[in-house]
């Protein structure tokens, strides 16, 4: 029988560098942003989707007509905001998946006034997560697991769906955009622009003023990556080339439009195409060394993450604070001051605590984690840090003081840790 240490790594492999916490920050994003999107809806439910709005008896004839009237259309579309901050918080995830599925059937098949060329790609998402294995670390079904990284694993063939779905519509919009006078003169652009569903703002204002001609290449440049993204898809070299440039263009569309179907299904889209891996690990073949309070709850739960997102062990060792090897590795006079919450030592011999702390960990995670690191980073320290201590006052109220220094895990994963 397979052990679950070999079963860990087995899945880890066949991820691609995507590991569960990287996937539960994706889940959880979705999850918040269709939660607002339902909840938007919600105070015009009868408006959008019963015999009193606008539709009237003209539309929605799918066999489900006498579930809209007001009181139901209102309760279809709060039970979809239940279920997406179920999605969110990994609880039931595939069939809260499936039931966000059926409820954006309902409410987008009813009234195609709502409705874009973007909703099904969010139709085709919630499917695609509740094919997905269940359970990663991050989510409240993974909770009490002994290893925190579980057997949970984004298998290849299904990230070939996800690209091949990605390539195959962005070529079919591109060929689309041909029968259009406007792409083909180089003006549509421009006119989406100056068009009302443009928002007014600074970037509505910076692209209007552009010169016609770049408006114009934008133009021709967007139509021509359309055209030929699947061959630049079958070319890896090209793969992290053609998706940030696809990604810029649908987060410009999410900023400048109102136009949250389109955006929101596509943005979910390449955020299952996104391979970790174009954003790697920071100082790899190096070993960081974390410290940690070990009666304090909330640092059991970071090292269990940073244990986590360190499949292999091969970035992070972990020691109390109050052990052996802490009083070993930094001398008595720069102990005096230090956060008793998470330190991390550095190869170099730098000691970071608080913010700098997290976000190391999280540039050693590398993927989405780095990425979200660099972003934390152009935060001013003193306000981060700030935050943290905020934090860190609360962590004995908010979390139950651990029975043992070590964090509760495998016979193996302990083997990462010093006295």
């Amino acid at each position: 029988m397979r052990s679950d240490v070999n079963g860990s790594d087995e899945a880890f492999a066949q991820s691609g560098g995507w590991t569960g916490g990287q996937y539960s920050l994706l889940r959880f994003s979705l999850g918040l942003a269709l939660a607002l999107y339902l909840v938007r809806l919600l105070p015009w439910a009868e408006e959008l989707f019963t015999y009193r709005g606008v539709i009237g008896g003209s539309y929605g004839r799918d066999g489900l007509q006498s579930f809209y009237d007001p009181g139901s259309a209102q309760a279809v579309v709060g039970v979809g905001v239940v279920l997406a901050l179920l999605f969110a918080a990994g609880l039931r995830t595939r069939w809260a998946a499936l039931g966000l599925f059926v409820v954006w059937s309902l409410t987008h098949g009813r009234n195609p006034l709502v409705a874009d060329s973007g909703a099904p790609f969010v139709g085709w998402v919630l499917l695609f997560h509740a094919a997905l294995p269940q359970a990663p670390f991050g989510s409240i079904d993974a909770r009490g697991r002994l290893d925190p990284r579980g057997l949970w694993s984004y298998p290849r063939a299904l990230r070939i769906a996800a690209w091949t779905m990605l390539a195959l519509t962005t070529a079919y919009s591109g060929a689309s955009k041909l029968a259009s006078s406007a792409w083909r003169s180089g003006e549509a652009v421009g006119g989406l622009f100056a068009g009302p569903l443009s928002h007014d703002g600074l970037l509505r204002d910076a692209f209007l003023g552009l010169p016609p001609w770049v408006l114009a290449a934008g133009t021709f440049g967007v139509l021509a990556l359309q055209l030929a993204f699947v061959p630049l898809a079958l070319w890896r070299p090209a793969r992290v080339w053609i998706w940030s440039a696809m990604f810029a263009a649908t987060l410009v569309v999410a900023l400048a439009f109102d136009s949250p179907d389109a955006s929101l299904g596509r943005l979910a889209l390449l955020g299952l195409c996104f391979d970790p891996r174009w954003i790697p690990r920071q100082g790899p073949g190096t070993i960081d060394r974390v410290f940690y309070d070990g009666s304090c709850g909330l640092c059991h739960r970071v090292v269990r993450a940073a244990i986590a997102e360190d499949p292999r062990g091969s970035s992070l060792r972990f020691a109390p604070i109050d052990g052996e090897a802490f009083a070993a590795s930094v001398p008595a006079g720069l102990r005096l001051g230090l956060p008793d919450s998470v330190l991390v030592l550095t190869p170099d011999g730098e000691l970071l605590d608080r913010s700098r702390a997290v976000l190391r960990l999280a540039r050693r995670a590398g993927g989405l984690w780095r990425a979200l690191a660099l972003a934390g980073e152009a935060v001013p320290l003193a306000l981060r840090d700030s935050i943290y201590d905020f934090i860190a006052a609360q962590r004995h109220r908010l979390f139950a003081t651990p029975d043992e220094a070590c964090p509760v895990l495998t016979a193996e994963l302990r083997e990462r840790f010093d006295p």
